[in-house]
């Protein structure tokens, strides 16, 4: 995902469900640097199941859209560049609107 510039640095995320709850990407660990090792399983009470690493900060959001959708079975939280910079132009649209007249 890093190499088609979907997650820059340790920016983005993604998960599985299990029936455990979940298993995510960790916290703080470059992409290019991340080995199937650094994967952390969490419960879908947020509870740290296995691994040596902090799960992604997302972790929770991740978990409340698998309690919310049952259908879903997988989540990527991308921060590419095309997405962040449409999004802050929304930003700037939404909240400053009549700075543009």
């Amino acid at each position: 995902m890093e190499k088609i510039g979907f997650f820059i640095g340790t920016w983005g995320n993604l998960s599985v469900r299990i029936a455990e709850g979940l298993i995510v990407t960790p916290s703080r660990v470059r992409y290019s640097e991340l080995d199937v090792n650094d994967f952390v399983t969490v419960s879908s009470d947020g509870v740290v199941i296995s691994g040596h690493r902090l799960p992604s900060s997302e972790a929770e959001i991740h978990s409340a859209v698998y309690n919310k959708k049952s259908d879903v079975s997988a989540a990527i939280h991308s921060h590419s560049p095309y997405a962040t910079a449409v999004s802050d132009v929304l930003i700037i649209f939404i909240t400053s609107p009549l700075q543009w007249y």
